[in-house]
């Protein structure tokens, strides 16, 4: 089964490596799918299952699996626990959470997971319907007998000791964001304005680059290069998807949505290598921001910076940190300087050495709200509010490709009313994605 999906989602793996000798123990895969095919229902039985248990039209499944290697590290280790641990307060704290689904090794190992009730769903494994969030419990997370390290709880009390990450202070009062709150909530889900508060004099997009690999490394590619390139057109609504042709892939299949953002060889393999992946802001792009962003606010050495919870990895120091009500992204808030933005809010994953793939943080302004930059984990770009001489700075920047946009601009991957899907892929798609390639 491991060998089925590494190869045809390698990137959706990671490997734990025992400290020491750094010889492989388990493997890691997040599987995002929509629906599962033949192939994969044949391969994968379980995964057939819990498909024929959730399925409605619409659905989407996230699937977790940690394999052991069996010999090499018999008894579930501190880095399996810590990643399993991580993962399930995510995905029980989830707003939209419908169902969670637990698979062990045996029947009893389901007593350390008393999320509520549980229905059998096939041997070792079962399924939950969500509870409601406030009913949810905290997850422990940190090594057997080191002091309590929770996630997700709802204590409020204050930190011993100052929490930091590099020059990023971890803060307790989340009042320093309520303005950002309250400039979302009532914009509608999909608009660049339910990412990017209200108030600014103008807007912008800051599109993150493709990446192909040369004898020296990698290089940043335009997104205007690749829609030149393919015979579409560059647009401030335009979206990757449609520029680069990943409707329909090399060999001729349709390529599910979900994959789109896995990295893939372009048409002819040298325009670009690597697609920009959502949620991740590269960091060479990063620098160049905040060297435009710094002559734009008088408190460069006082800024304030959210992870959304979904995506950090950081085991805090207490329970109950509390979090930034963004809707649909609760986001924990830190606090630093200006140049903090660059700072990794993320574990190196196994394997994955680039540093343009670093989870930095989601959203960053200065104290004196001169400026607002949000990078949304569905997004492969980065809006931001600010002054109009500033977005001005941003359009003419020879190393950054940015255009202004309107905050009620669609931003889905389904919005470029520019660049239509070509018609073989209207054809070819499945039913219930056709929906976005009128």
């Amino acid at each position: 089964m491991v060998g089925f999906w590494l190869d045809r989602r390698p990137h959706a793996f990671r490997v734990c490596r025992r400290p020491g000798d750094g010889k492989p123990v388990a493997f890691v895969a997040w599987l995002r799918l929509t629906e599962p095919g033949e192939q994969e229902n044949a391969a994968d039985p379980l995964l057939a299952a819990i498909w024929a248990h959730a399925h409605e039209n619409g659905s989407r499944l996230a699937v977790q699996r940690f394999v052991n290697s069996g010999g090499a590290a018999p008894e579930p280790g501190f880095a399996g626990d810590l990643l399993c641990s991580t993962a399930t307060t995510v995905l029980l704290r989830e707003p939209e959470l419908a169902w969670s689904y637990l698979v062990m090794p045996d029947p009893e190992s389901g007593r350390l997971f008393p999320h509520g009730r549980c229905d059998p769903l096939g041997p070792s494994s079962s399924a939950s319907p969500a509870t409601p969030p406030a009913s949810r419990p905290s997850v422990r997370v940190g090594r057997h007998g080191d002091p309590p390290r929770l996630a997700g709880s709802r204590d409020t009390g204050e930190m011993a000791q100052p929490y930091r990450v590099g020059r990023l202070e971890l803060v307790t009062e989340v009042s320093p964001a309520a303005w950002v709150v309250e400039g979302v909530r009532d914009r509608r889900r999909g608009e660049v304005g339910a990412l990017v508060p209200a108030g600014f004099a103008a807007y912008a997009r800051v599109f993150h680059p493709a990446w192909v690999e040369g004898p020296t490394g990698e290089k940043p590619v335009r997104w205007d290069t690749v829609a030149a390139a393919n015979g579409r057109h560059a647009h401030p609504g335009m979206q990757w998807e449609a520029i680069a042709g990943t409707w329909i892939g090399a060999d001729g299949r349709w390529r599910e949505p979900e994959d789109l953002w896995e990295p893939r060889d372009g048409r002819d393999g040298t325009l670009w290598t690597t697609a920009p992946w959502p949620g991740v802001l590269p960091k060479t792009t990063a620098l160049l921001l905040v060297d435009v962003l710094r002559a734009y606010t008088r408190t460069p050495h006082r800024c304030w910076f959210a992870v959304w919870a979904g995506h950090q990895t950081l085991v805090l120091p207490r329970d109950g940190v509390p979090h930034v009500g963004v809707p649909d992204r609760p986001m924990l808030l830190l606090t630093g300087p200006l140049d903090a933005a660059t700072t990794r809010l993320d574990q190196p994953a196994g394997g994955h050495r680039r540093p343009s793939y670093a989870r930095l943080p989601n959203m960053w302004w200065p104290d004196d709200r001169s400026w607002c930059v949000v990078t949304d984990a569905d997004q492969n770009s980065t809006y931001l509010g600010c002054s109009r001489a500033c977005i001005d700075s941003l359009l003419v920047h020879p190393r950054l490709e940015a255009r202004e946009v309107d905050p009620g601009q669609r931003t889905s991957a389904d919005s470029d009313e520019v660049n239509r899907p070509p018609r073989y892929a209207r054809e070819h798609a499945p039913r219930w994605w056709r929906r976005f390639l009128r």
